[in-house]
Parts: structure tokens; C-alpha cells; sequence
């Protein structure tokens, strides 16, 4: 087997507009909290892996596919995996649900960093490939934006790969939005993610760390934040990252892994809904605020719903024991009651496709408003994150 890492600085070089918030409308230059492109390669005989992670909302499938021509071109065939740590204050590389468009300034040049990056791997013999991994609930960061819902689902997880005693790779794994900067933020930045990254990067500076982005679709710091500020995204960033350390520390038991490796493409049913006017008890400011919102956006997504992808590429990835989901879903926190303890499910990736609330989901959220997807393609997620796909 064979392992290399690398990572590369995507900040833009031009004043651009970040995408994450509709409000959002002012170009701005300013950094705080790099974005990187960080991917990490491995070769195990016939199977051959490229995950690659990003700090920026999410991707189109486009722009997908563009990078993936460029990987072939470069080091022939490969399963390739692209997620997205869902921050709103980057610049757009998603054309999506006709309220997004991709910069293509942006595009090119994240194109263009990412094939130098991958050009400079350099893959490493590993003679004992190992993986150990540890989870637990965790909502000091993140808890259930929805009144009233459970926080259960909220869960921070480390997954290590090593060669023999010696680790070399650490995917950071939680599920809560990036959204902690106010959303007329007059900076990029990676937040929470990045603080986080840099509590294990500087006490273990030879091991390779990269974040994946879980169910979040119903998870934010609505209400653990104080304040809307990069300030806050520090302070709540280090102490997920105090929590990532704690359970890269506990990992003790480690096992052999080989890679299996699987793709399916589901064709995609949607429809836009008509906005609900049922009045919601015990709804917070910030709801109100949503629905109103809501009420727009469904106007927009209406008149473009022929643009939507017609169909979802899901990849799943097993590391021995242990299987990453890559889904272009931003699939809600109780999808883990579907996965069983050595499934992770990895969101915005493959694409964007956007809100995928539970099955049957009889709920009138922001988030049911927005999705559109039908019934039958939610079983057919359920389906793949169960294994019986």
C-alpha cells in the first residue's frame, strides 16, 4: 500500500462575492482563516483512492466532473471523492437549485491550484497500514437548530490511519454548519473548521489532518455562539478542536485495513413546494426570519427547477471496518439512526443537491421548505447509507 498527503492554499487573489447567505451581495479580499484544498491519496494494489476536501460551501457536479478530467489526465483512473466543509464565506464552485451560480473566475483557479497540488504528492510505502478511530456526542459546538429537536445526533469522530505505531493521516469528522462569522462578514474564512484543524496541526505538526463535513442539514451554533464574530468562531473552533484531540489521544485499539471501494448513481425526483403558510408554535426570532426568507427563495427555485441535477452520485468508501458515505446531500442529523457505529456519513460532496429532511417527515421547517426531492429517492439514500444498495 501506498499513502501520500498534500494541501494547498485556495484563498482567492481577487476580491470576489462569498456564497453561503442570499444577503450576501459585496465583494470582499480579506482573509481570516486560509482556505486550503487538503487531499490525501492512497494506492492499495488495484484500488486506488483521491479524497479531497475543501473549504468552501459545496461544488456543482460540473465542477466536479472538471476536476475529475484533470485527475484521470493525470494519474489515470481513480475513485475520487470531493466534500466540502459547508462554510458560507468562501467563493461559489456550486451552480445549485437555481439560487447559487459558480464564479468562474473562482473555478478556474481552484482547478488550476488543485492540479498543482496533486502533481506534487508524493506516495509513501506503507508496510502495516492500520486504522484506529474514536467517536462521541459532542454539542458544545453544535446543536439541532429546530426548536425543541434532540441534539442526540451531534457527534465528533477522529479517524486515524497508521503504518504500524506511527500515525500519518487524521480525518476529523463532525456535523454542524460553519456559520458562526455574521452573514455580511466582510472576509473569507474557513471558520470553525480551520481553528479547529490547527489545535491537532500544532501539537502533532508531522501528522496529515483534514475535516469532513457530516449530516449538518439540521445542526449550527444557533445556540451555543454569543456573538456572531470571528472572535467566536475561535473560541467555539478550539474547543471542538480540544475535543478532537482528546479522542485522537484515546485511540487504542487499531486494526489492518485494505480499501473497498463502490459507486451508485440514483436519478433525482424533484419538486419545488408552494410556500406553507401553517402556523408553527414556539418558533425563535431567527426562525420567523427563515420562513420569511423561505418564502423568497421557493420563488426563485421555482422558475428553475429544470436546471436541478437529475441524478446523485454516492460513493462509498471502506477503510477496513470503517465506511465513509460521500453524499451531495445536506442530509439532516437523524440520518445516523440509519448507520450503524462504523458508517460515517460524509455531506456536501459528489455535488450539491441541498436539504434532505428524514422520511416521511411531517415537520414544516426552513429546511422541509426547501427541499425537494422526493420520497422514493430518500429510501434509495437510506438504502446506500445501510449497505443494501
Amino acid at each position: 500500500m501506498k499513502i501520500g498527503m498534500n494541501q494547498i492554499c485556495i484563498n482567492p487573489t481577487r476580491p470576489l462575492v462569498p456564497v453561503g447567505f442570499i444577503t450576501q451581495d459585496r465583494h470582499v479580499s480579506q482573509v481570516r482563516g486560509d482556505l486550503l484544498a487538503r487531499m490525501v491519496r492512497i494506492e492499495d494494489e488495484n484500488r486506488h483512492w483521491l479524497c479531497i476536501a475543501l473549504d468552501s460551501f459545496g461544488i456543482s457536479r460540473s465542477f466536479f466532473t472538471k476536476i475529475e478530467e484533470k485527475v484521470f489526465a493525470l494519474i489515470g483512473k481513480v475513485e475520487l471523492t470531493i466534500s466540502c466543509s459547508h462554510t458560507h464565506f468562501a467563493p461559489s464552485l456550486v451552480h445549485a437549485l437555481g439560487v447559487f451560480e459558480e464564479d468562474p473566475i473562482y473555478v478556474d483557479f481552484v482547478l488550476e491550484r488543485i492540479v498543482h497540488c496533486l502533481r506534487n504528492i508524493k506516495l509513501n510505502e506503507v508496510t502495516n497500514p492500520r486504522i484506529g478511530y474514536r467517536s462521541d456526542r459532542f454539542t458544545e459546538v453544535g446543536r439541532n437548530r429546530v426548536s425543541g429537536k434532540s441534539d442526540d445526533d451531534v457527534i465528533a469522530t477522529v479517524v486515524s490511519l497508521f503504518d504500524g505505531e506511527k500515525r500519518l493521516v487524521n480525518f476529523l469528522h463532525y456535523n454542524c454548519h460553519p456559520t458562526i462569522s455574521p452573514e455580511d462578514a466582510a472576509y473569507f474564512s474557513a471558520d470553525y473548521v480551520s481553528i479547529a484543524i490547527e489545535q491537532l496541526t500544532s501539537k502533532y505538526p508531522t501528522e496529515f489532518t483534514l475535516f469532513l463535513q457530516g449530516a449538518a442539514g439540521d445542526v449550527s451554533t444557533r445556540f451555543t455562539r454569543t456573538q456572531k464574530t470571528y472572535n467566536e468562531a475561535i473560541r467555539l473552533g478550539r474547543m471542538l478542536g480540544i475535543k478532537f484531540l482528546d479522542l485522537h489521544d484515546h485511540i487504542d485499539v487499531t486494526e489492518q485495513f485494505s480499501l473497498q471501494l463502490r459507486t451508485q448513481t440514483i436519478d433525482l425526483h424533484h419538486t419545488v413546494k408552494s410556500f406553507n403558510q401553517t402556523v408553527v408554535l414556539n418558533l425563535s426570532e431567527k426562525e420567523v426570519r427563515e420562513f420569511s426568507t423561505a418564502q423568497t427563495v421557493l420563488d426563485v427555485m421555482r422558475a428553475k427547477v429544470h436546471t436541478f441535477d437529475p441524478s446523485a452520485r454516492l460513493t462509498g468508501v471502506k477503510v477496513g471496518p470503517l465506511r465513509f458515505c460521500f453524499l451531495p446531500f445536506e442530509l439532516v442529523s437523524g440520518y445516523l439512526r440509519y448507520c450503524n457505529t462504523f458508517t460515517l456519513i460524509v455531506g456536501y460532496s459528489q455535488g450539491y443537491v441541498g436539504y434532505v429532511t428524514m422520511p416521511e417527515n411531517k415537520e414544516v421547517t426552513y429546511e422541509s421548505m426547501l427541499e425537494t426531492i422526493s420520497e422514493d429517492d430518500k429510501l434509495k439514500i437510506v438504502a446506500f447509507l445501510e449497505d443494501r444498495a
